[in-house]
């Protein structure tokens, strides 16, 4: 991680601290179930859940933005399985 992200999160939990802000600094985002790998030590490839659309990401992330959240990392399935990876 870079320092000026280092130095830009410390900052943003002080102020959370400080004023008893109750907001997540860092997310991290299952975005999708879908695999094709099947790993022994994995079952994403097994579990169906309903996905969230297009424009329920883009208004979580704007929403997730708008409360402060400065890293969302993304985790789950292969994302670039999902049919709208390039948007």
């Amino acid at each position: 991680m870079k320092l000026f992200t280092l130095i830009s999160l410390g900052r943003q939990f002080i102020k959370a601290k400080l004023f008893s802000i109750n907001v997540p600094l860092a997310v991290r985002w299952q975005i999708t179930n879908r695999c094709f790998l099947k790993c022994t030590y994995c079952n994403f490839y097994k579990t169906k859940v309903d996905e969230l659309s297009l424009d329920q990401i883009k208004k979580t992330l704007k929403e997730l933005s708008r409360c402060g959240v400065r890293q969302i990392s993304y985790s789950g399935g292969d994302p670039m399985l999902r049919p709208d990876f390039d948007e």
